[in-house]
């Protein structure tokens, strides 16, 4: 099958085309095999819990690359919405953490561990030095392990509202079995590079509208910010990252 011609979005992995009333996610032609199949394995599994998640359709081979459809929503990102109506964001946040409360009550034995994750990341992250890297395992060793779902790439800009005010959340190739605080500081760290006054009021409201203490969320930051250094996303700074470590290892 011939690919479609207009990407709406890019991303690091793969790009995304809505055609036919239908999300395709066709990935770039250096993906692992089966990365597609990996995908929706594990978005078929949120599924059936009973998330709000988009349907998985069908995977396909599309120009010799992996193709993973899905059903399209017809909405528009709580990110999206925040930035054109910044009066709003509180609610957009609001509603953001009361979902990934939701998502954590469930317990994901069946998806991967999220340590061995960090661990693997971790370990091939570029611009750590060896005291680095041996502090950092060492701090993840001592963290605790949970077995929570776990979305592990939650924001505003992943999850969308229709036009009837129901919200979905999308991109559940992160999704691991983990600790909730892990995930929570996970978000936090994704805005911190977006935007301080987004992750301000997100950390806020996590101390005032949930269970969470904020040492036991905070304690991720140096692990998620040396894993982060492996993803190799091009508009982070490494920089960055490295002095969330330093200041941890002090």
């Amino acid at each position: 099958m011939e690919k479609p011609r207009k990407p709406y979005a890019v991303g690091n992995t793969a790009s995304i085309f809505i055609e036919n009333n239908q999300v395709i996610k066709l990935y770039r032609e250096n993906t692992p095999d089966n990365e597609a199949l990996f995908e929706a394995e594990k978005q078929k599994y949120v599924h059936s819990l009973g998330l709000p998640v988009p349907k998985v359709l069908k995977i396909e081979s599309m120009g010799g690359r992996q193709a993973l459809y899905m059903e399209f929503i017809n909405g528009e990102t709580l990110g999206s919405k925040a930035l054109s109506n910044k009066k709003e964001l509180e609610n957009y946040l609001l509603k953001s953490i009361y979902w990934q409360q939701k998502i954590h009550q469930y317990q994901a034995t069946e998806l991967p561990d999220w340590h061995g994750r960090l661990q693997e990341k971790v370990e091939q992250a570029p611009f750590l030095n060896t005291s680095q890297l041996e502090w950092v395992l060492n701090h993840l060793s001592n963290l605790p392990k949970g077995h929570s779902l776990c979305h592990g790439d939650f924001h505003l800009f992943n999850i969308i509202q229709d036009v009837k005010e129901d919200v979905y959340i999308i991109d559940w190739v992160d999704a691991v079995s983990g600790c909730p605080e892990a995930d929570i500081c996970r978000t936090y760290l994704l805005y911190i590079q977006f935007s301080k006054e987004i992750a301000d009021l997100y950390i806020r409201f996590i101390q005032e509208k949930t269970p969470y203490q904020l040492s036991d969320v905070y304690r991720w930051l140096p692990v998620l910010a040396a894993a982060r250094l492996a993803e190799g996303v091009s508009d982070e700074q490494p920089e960055r990252l490295i002095e969330m470590i330093n200041f941890w290892m002090e």
